[in-house]
């Protein structure tokens, strides 16, 4: 029961920061930035991006064609949001994930999602946090 509690005060806990960052960026020009859209850019060459992420709050690991987004609270407690496939080699840098519904359908932090689209730019995944209404740009990191 603790967990459950401490789980949904972490959840709460990123809504809150994510609300408060703001889900739209402009660039310099004040035109809104495209980053975040689903345009199909080639990568130079096919890149494994298997291994861990992680940004403030999320951790991701990608191996064997599959992606599984754990939230992370400050105490190290962690709640299932995504899991869904991902291809071992990227050759574009957008990447389109479908959800293991079964893997979710219990998941109290769980997208409820069927595609999660990623972003591969500057060595940074990118994914749109939604939840209870607010959503927001997260950029992973690879660690190691």
């Amino acid at each position: 029961m603790k967990k459950i509690v401490a789980t949904l005060i972490v959840a709460l806990a990123v809504v809150w920061a994510l609300s408060s960052c703001g889900s739209s960026t402009k660039s310099s020009s004040g035109s809104k930035d495209l980053s975040a859209q689903s345009v199909v850019n080639t990568i130079d060459a096919a890149k494994d991006l298997s291994g861990t992420w992680k940004a403030d709050g999320f951790t991701a690991k990608i191996a064997n064609g599959v992606i599984t987004i754990d939230i992370v609270g400050d105490d190290q407690s962690s709640g299932l949001y995504w899991k869904g496939t991902f291809p071992a080699q990227v050759t574009t840098s957008t990447i389109s994930s479908q959800a293991n519904k079964k893997a979710l359908q219990w998941a109290i932090l769980g997208s409820d999602e069927k595609t999660k689209t990623f972003t591969y730019k500057d060595n940074k995944l990118s994914f749109k946090f939604s939840m209870m209404g607010v959503s927001g740009m997260i950029d992973l990191t690879r660690e190691g």
